[in-house]
């Protein structure tokens, strides 16, 4: 068995409730690492240089975290291309008047227990932010989808929105055109709108100014 699969196999068998660790636990399996890998004595290698590949110079030395976070976060994939799974509803109908992708794209700081009540979602939910704090990709993302989105709000009332999703406009992502976004008439023309949705793209495109750039 290879040493990817062997670290995966032991994440994935802790219980989800129980999986999260923080970093400063990652951090001590790295000092008992490095003081059985230079016995008792000061590094003359730091970690982050052995754990390149061996074509690259290190030594393929585990980075545990990111093991520890690839193997939970595999369900934050499914939440977004594999909704109608039965566990994914299962999941999805604990959270509070968000989309678990919502979630997913929301701002951090984020509390996971104030928008769902299953152990599991918040325990994926604080690794996932653990990962993004550490990466510093703590704003919305574009990625979000466009109905049940906490900073969207007249998506939630308006069942037009839903429509929307039909005709290929899922994510707020898929209201830009090479990198800015569109106007209605090229949404128009991409995804067949009537002109009776120029309201809706207005509020809509006055919403995503305020957290998303750039926009016409």
């Amino acid at each position: 068995m290879c040493q990817n699969e062997h670290f995966a196999k032991i994440y994935v068998s802790i219980p989800e409730p129980t999986s999260f660790f923080s970093k400063s636990f990652f951090s001590s399996i790295d000092k008992l690492m490095s003081s059985f890998l230079w016995p008792n004595k000061h590094l003359r290698v730091c970690n982050l240089l052995l754990q390149r590949q061996r074509v690259k110079g290190g030594l393929a030395l585990p980075n545990l975290m990111y093991y520890h976070w690839a193997a939970n976060l595999k369900k934050i994939v499914c939440w977004i291309q594999v909704q109608n799974a039965d566990w994914c509803q299962s999941e999805a109908n604990t959270s509070i008047s968000l989309s678990l992708p919502a979630l997913v794209a929301a701002k951090l700081p984020l509390s996971p227990k104030q928008y769902s009540s299953c152990p599991v979602v918040i325990s994926v939910l604080r690794i996932w932010s653990q990962l993004r704090q550490h990466f510093k990709l703590t704003d919305f993302s574009i990625h979000g989808p466009v109905c049940n989105n906490h900073i969207f709000l007249p998506a939630k009332s308006d069942p037009v929105f839903t429509q929307w999703q039909r005709v290929g406009l899922q994510k707020l992502c898929d209201l830009y055109i090479d990198g800015t976004f569109a106007t209605f008439n090229a949404l128009s023309a991409k995804c067949k709108l009537p002109h009776c949705n120029l309201f809706r793209y207005s509020i809509l495109l006055n919403q995503s100014a305020l957290h998303f750039q750039p926009c016409p």
